[in-house]
């Protein structure tokens, strides 16, 4: 090693840059999936409760499947330890047409 200075400068200088090279390649891949991760829960929320049957229909935005009581329900989860929010939510497919143009929506 110290028999060539400059080789032994010039490997440990290539070594450093591709170690850098990976460590902000790795930061930047956990930096993607962590902010994935929280638009995921963001717009579906951390747990989603379904009426009996409603998941299997899901595609088809089935308006007559619905939870029994939603106003207990919604009471008891809120009652849970460390639940800070809970809302109810229907989805339901709809069209717009106007001039001849179509938009499909959710």
């Amino acid at each position: 090693m110290t028999r060539n200075k400059r080789r032994t400068l010039i490997t440990v200088g290539a070594i450093a840059l591709a170690l850098t090279a990976m460590i902000v390649m790795n930061a930047f891949m956990d930096g993607s999936t962590k902010q994935t991760e929280d638009k995921v829960v963001e717009s579906t929320g951390h747990v989603q409760l379904y009426a009996t049957g409603y998941y299997d229909k899901m595609r088809t935005f089935p308006t007559d499947i619905a939870i029994g009581d939603l106003d207990d329900t919604m009471a008891e989860i809120r009652g849970i330890d460390g639940v800070t929010d809970a809302t109810a939510r229907i989805t339901f497919g709809g069209l717009t047409v106007h001039g001849g143009y179509e938009i499909a929506g959710l």
